[in-house]
């Protein structure tokens, strides 16, 4: 694939999962609450977001420094359970620290990911 492509994609999953999260991390009532344990939601949520910004980096910039992308998803991740406290629900530091898993997680995954969807196939 074309890496503006790829990257145009990915930017758009990351905007799009970036807004559900902000939906389901923010809202008074949990949709779904108890289907899944908070920590797994946290989880999966978080690694989405920096999963598909991790694609749009390393397709895009290669060279931007990950760790500017780093602190947008923690500032992001801080801002909803500050935000949780303001909408009525309990916000939470472990529910933080899960979410910068996820995020490192999904980081390094999405740059693998990005790098191996625009590399050129080997010749053998």
């Amino acid at each position: 694939m074309i890496a503006r492509d790829v990257a145009r994609l990915a930017g758009a999953a990351s905007v799009g999962s970036a807004l559900l999260t902000l939906y389901l991390t923010l809202s008074p009532e949990v949709p779904g609450e108890g289907m899944v344990p908070d920590s797994v939601g946290h989880l999966g949520a978080f690694f989405t977001v920096a999963l598909t910004a991790g694609v749009h980096r390393a397709t895009l910039m290669p060279r931007r420094d990950a760790r500017v992308y780093l602190g947008v998803l923690l500032g992001f991740a801080l801002f909803t359970e500050v935000g949780q406290g303001v909408t009525g629900r309990d916000p939470s530091l472990a529910d933080f620290a899960v979410d910068a898993v996820g995020i490192a997680l999904g980081l390094g995954l999405g740059h693998i990911a990005g790098r191996r969807l625009v590399r050129p196939p080997r010749e053998e």
